[in-house]
C-alpha cells in the first residue's frame, strides 16, 4: 500500500502512519526544542517494558531530584497504554506536529491550571489512570 504523500512511519508502539498535521499552531523555537526532546522520550519509551503506573508515580513521589527523562519516559509508557484513541508523534527533527503533538505541548503548559489540566486528561486518557497522568504532566510540566 502506498503512503500519501507527508505520511510518517512510527515504531509499533505507536500509531503506525498519520496523515493529520496541525498547521495553524505555529509552534515557538522553545515550543520546538521541546517537542524534539518529547519525540525523543516517546521513541525511547517504546522499548521500555510496561511499568506499573501506581507504583512507579509513588517511587517518582518520594523523590526529590528526579529528572525529566524519568518523568518522561513514564509518561510516554503510560500514554501508550492508556490513551483512549492511541499516539501518533511524528520522529525527532520532523518539521509539522502532529494533533497529539500539540495536545502534549499544550498539556505541558496548562500544568498549573488543575481544572484545565483535569479536562485535558480526561478527554485523551481513560479513567483509572487520570490521576498518575495528572502527577506525571505537571512533573514533566516543572523539569521542562
Amino acid at each position: 500500500m502506498p503512503l500519501s504523500r507527508g505520511a510518517v512511519i512510527r515504531p509499533d508502539c505507536f500509531s503506525h502512519v498519520v496523515d493529520a498535521e496541525t498547521p495553524t499552531f505555529q509552534p515557538s523555537e522553545e515550543q520546538r526544542v521541546l517537542i524534539d526532546r518529547l519525540r525523543w522520550l516517546a521513541l525511547r519509551a517504546c522499548l521500555k517494558g510496561n511499568e506499573n503506573l501506581e507504583r512507579a508515580c509513588f517511587l517518582l513521589a518520594g523523590k526529590k531530584n528526579e529528572t525529566f527523562e524519568r518523568y518522561g519516559l513514564l509518561f510516554f509508557g503510560a500514554l501508550r497504554k492508556h490513551s483512549r484513541h492511541g499516539l501518533a508523534f511524528h520522529r525527532p527533527g520532523a518539521k509539522s506536529l502532529a494533533p497529539d503533538e500539540v495536545w502534549v505541548l499544550r498539556l505541558l503548559e496548562r500544568a498549573n491550571d488543575s481544572a484545565m489540566l483535569s479536562r485535558m486528561v480526561a478527554w485523551h486518557i481513560e479513567k483509572p489512570a487520570q490521576r498518575w497522568f495528572r502527577f506525571l504532566a505537571a512533573g514533566l510540566s516543572r523539569l521542562a
